[in-house]
């Protein structure tokens, strides 16, 4: 007995980025199977695993741990209520398209023509329609499948993933409306981060309204052939008989070549009215898997969701901010070392821990290493050999500067007496900087000069100058107007 859910309490809460807790990383692609009618979640899983098998062996190259690190796979799934239910479920969705009732139509007059129980199947149908508890029943089982998947859809992006959606048959109704869902108004910025290819759709429309995203339908597939996203001449072909002058008559469709494994290249038992033989072609398999790798590789050069925040710190570590929902909360703390701040935002775990600005496939930070130069070279980001080079976190002066000031970092002080009694002569030697500061709030002190005087006690007056005077209120009241910290300096000029 089917079990529907009616009532789906979903809380929502902010993304948090802390260093103990890594939430983002957007290196990541999330990989669904959307699945057609009739389909349990034994079957869909296969699917996926289907998928997971194929991108494994041609994207790469078997190396299973490197794909996990950028790959996770998951079922968008929607429940079957057997033919009936999902038949009426696809003509409610449908019913939101254009020319949706005339594709509905088209399909029940196909299966009332090559089923033996097709009368069955459509008397029914047509009694669940005009049932309006059924309705409600199927409104809301559909209503829950979808929320779940938008649910899952926006946890993915909004943990800076890349959802990459392979659609079959009625899985094309239940994505494109998801889609529609989660980029409405506002949201429009999560559309450069969700990528779909339909696969035998019966929709009118894909994605987006100008139905330019990649798409692949058999032309003697009944499902595929019903929509109106145009169809491929399908290498497979079925028939119904041999006639009296030795040619063979095509079926004009068969349901045999709708199936999903058909799709991804596997080799299909099919029967027909000549023979019953083992049947397969890579054809559409080459282009779900090319969509696949293309998706994963632009995803490496895609912009950032996140964006400096923060103006640096002297260990040049910055904060970061979502460049377009204030709800999912940053970084708090100088957390983030900006190898490359325009590109990915990731967690890296080793001896230092902590999120990254980089290119996507660093596992290692270092901020000492053999051969760094310690006067620019602030920390390393370590790449494995498909990702090289390594990254540099570096001190950069440019050509010209925004500000500039001197200070003084170290005095030495010799007190000599003279043959005169508590007469005193002060030597000093005092080193001169000037800290350079870059656009970010950076900083780099650059020595000078050293500078060596004497001041002789002599040089105040007799009744208001002792050595204690001369030390607090001669040399050192020179030092003390122009000393500064680079600390001081840049909290004076930037905080």
């Amino acid at each position: 007995m089917k079990k529907y859910i009616i009532i789906l309490f979903i809380l929502l809460t902010p993304i948090f980025l802390y260093a103990n807790t890594p939430s983002v990383n957007e290196c990541i692609n999330d990989i669904y199977f959307a699945n057609g009618i009739k389909t349990d979640e034994a079957n869909a899983t296969a699917n996926l695993n289907l998928i997971r098998k194929r991108t494994l062996i041609e994207q790469y190259q078997l190396d299973e741990i490197k794909m996990n690190n950028e790959l996770s796979f998951h079922t968008a799934y929607n429940q079957t209520y057997g033919i009936n239910g999902d038949i009426y479920e696809a003509y409610l969705q449908l019913a939101n398209e254009n020319d949706g009732w005339a594709i509905f139509n088209r399909w029940m007059n196909y299966v009332l023509g090559n089923r033996t129980t097709s009368a069955y199947w459509y008397n029914q149908a047509l009694a669940l329609i005009t049932n309006s508890m059924n309705e409600t029943m199927i409104r809301q089982a559909y209503n829950a499948d979808l929320t779940t998947q938008e649910t899952n859809y926006k946890s993915s992006i909004d943990a800076g993933h890349n959802v990459i959606v392979v659609s079959h048959s009625q899985g094309n109704l239940f994505t494109n409306d998801a889609y529609k869902n989660i980029t409405r108004g506002i949201n429009a910025w999560r559309k450069d981060y969700f990528k779909a290819i339909a696969v035998a759709s019966p929709a009118t429309k894909l994605l987006e309204d100008n139905n330019t995203d990649p798409h692949i339908g058999f032309d003697n597939d009944p499902v595929a052939f019903i929509g109106t996203l145009g169809t491929t001449a399908n290498p497979g072909r079925s028939y119904s008989h041999i006639n009296i002058l030795g040619e063979y008559v095509e079926n004009a469709f068969d349901l045999d070549f709708h199936s999903f494994d058909y799709y991804m290249g596997k080799t299909i038992e099919l029967t027909d009215g000549i023979s019953t033989r083992n049947i397969s072609t890579d054809f559409a398999k080459n282009i779900i898997m090319n969509f696949i790798s293309e998706s994963i590789e632009n995803h490496r050069t895609a912009p950032s969701q996140w964006e400096k925040l923060g103006k640096g710190t002297e260990e040049h570590l910055i904060t970061v901010k979502h460049k377009y929902d204030s709800s999912i909360i940053t970084i708090g703390t100088s957390d983030v070392y900006p190898f490359d701040p325009d590109k990915k935002l990731y967690y890296v775990d080793g001896n230092i821990s902590g999120y990254v600005k980089a290119r996507c496939g660093g596992y290692k930070v270092e901020t000492t290493w053999t051969g760094q130069n310690t006067n620019t070279q602030i920390a390393k980001l370590s790449h494995d050999a498909t990702t090289l080079p390594h990254e540099y976190l570096e001190i950069v002066i440019p050509d010209v500067f925004i500000a500039s000031a001197s200070f003084l970092k170290y005095i030495s002080i010799t007190i000599v007496e003279d043959y005169r009694p508590s007469h005193f002569i002060y030597d000093y030697s005092i080193e001169f900087y000037t800290v350079l500061f870059r656009s970010d709030g950076s900083y780099k002190a650059v020595y000078n000069s050293t500078y060596n005087g004497t001041y002789d006690e002599a040089q105040c007056p007799e009744t208001s100058c002792s050595p204690h005077d001369i030390f607090s209120f001669g040399l050192v009241r020179y030092v003390k107007s122009e000393y500064r910290t680079p600390r001081e300096w840049f909290n004076l000029l930037y905080r």
